[in-house]
């Protein structure tokens, strides 16, 4: 169904290559993904979701707060070709502080009634271990929704627990197990304005 692409290989774009703010420049290795190359690749996504959404009676779900920006993105693109109404909702998953997890999922902000008998869309911003995605998946198959399907910007594969069962359907990027931050991703609150995807520098998040 989706085509992700790959750049697990993919060396960095030099910084001075792209406008990138100065206050968070001395902290980033490189560019992964320019905004342009992302944005034209979520408008794709959003193309693939409305084929199979275009019969309404769907609950888009954002997986706050990294995915806020691509859920906006997303879901500019599937309008446009999909006539009937998206009920929109937020949910808030924890299972890190900072980059340790703390292996207990947290979830918050959704009256999980709402789920029954809909065609559900989660939309998350990086599927790492998957084992929060995958707890998320089973609450929400708890309350009888008519389908669900999960939407994903990036897909850190070499990352997964081989106990998270949950696949997505819609990708973006395959990439590297290497610390990512911008385009809605933060590290400790800093860095989601980013326009891009940019790599962090070891030494800022060993701190």
């Amino acid at each position: 169904m989706s085509h992700p692409i790959d750049v697990r290989n993919q060396q960095l774009y030099d910084l001075e290559q792209f406008a990138v703010p100065q206050a968070v420049k001395n902290d980033l290795q490189g560019i992964l993904l320019p905004q342009g190359l992302i944005d034209n690749r979520v408008a794709r996504m959003g193309e693939e979701i409305a084929k199979n959404y275009a019969y309404g009676n769907t609950l888009a779900i954002c997986v706050l707060n990294g995915a806020q920006h691509f859920y906006q993105q997303l879901l500019n693109s599937v309008f446009p070709s999909v006539h009937n109404d998206i009920q929109l909702e937020s949910i808030k998953c924890c299972s890190y502080d900072g980059t340790k997890s703390t292996g207990e999922v947290q979830i918050n902000g959704l009256d999980f009634t709402a789920v029954r008998g809909k065609n559900v869309l989660v939309v998350e911003d990086i599927i790492d271990t998957g084992l929060t995605l995958s707890k998320l998946a089973q609450k929400l198959y708890e309350h009888d929704p008519l389908s669900l399907e999960i939407a994903c910007l990036l897909d850190k594969r070499e990352r997964r627990n081989p106990q998270a069962t949950v696949k997505p359907e819609y990708t973006g990027f395959i990439i590297p197990d290497r610390f990512v931050v911008g385009y809605g991703l933060d590290f400790n609150g800093r860095y989601r304005l980013l326009p891009h995807l940019g790599v962090l520098k070891e030494e800022i998040y060993q701190k």
